[in-house]
């Protein structure tokens, strides 16, 4: 019986660690481009968002946007761990969850929310270095 407790609690104690050691990033982005857009992320996980609407994707470090209206796609890398100055942007969770909050606008950039912006953001303070992401256009 005792080992058997030992057991579930070093289990219990190694899920937590591992869990910990590598944060999920959680992106929710705010379509904010006036039109609907069609976003697909590295991991081939494709959603169409109608203007006004948002979407979550987790760990999204490359994203593809299609501009469905102007037929462009807009291309982006987006992986946080090479913007150390956007720390106060992230909101951690339990298990490292990072929570951060985007939006896109209709000239294809990107902006980082704080936690406590609402979308859509009208008027966006200053972002950290690197941001707005502007796209990469391709036709």
């Amino acid at each position: 019986m005792k080992t058997k407790n030992l057991c579930l609690c070093l289990a219990f104690i190694c899920m937590f660690t591992l869990s910990s050691c590598f944060p999920v990033h959680r992106f929710s982005i705010f379509n904010n481009s006036g039109v609907t857009v069609e976003i697909q992320s590295e991991y081939n996980v494709t959603r169409t968002i109608e203007n006004g609407h948002n979407v979550t994707f987790d760990d999204p470090f490359n994203l593809q946007i299609s501009n469905l209206t102007r037929q462009e796609n807009w291309m982006y890398c987006i992986g946080l761990t090479n913007y150390p100055s956007c720390e106060k942007y992230c909101q951690t969770g339990l298990f490292s969850l990072h929570k951060i909050r985007i939006q896109l606008e209709s000239t294809g950039e990107i902006y980082l929310l704080l936690p406590s912006e609402k979308f859509p953001l009208k008027d966006f303070r200053s972002q950290p270095q690197g941001f707005p992401l502007k796209p990469i256009i391709q036709p």
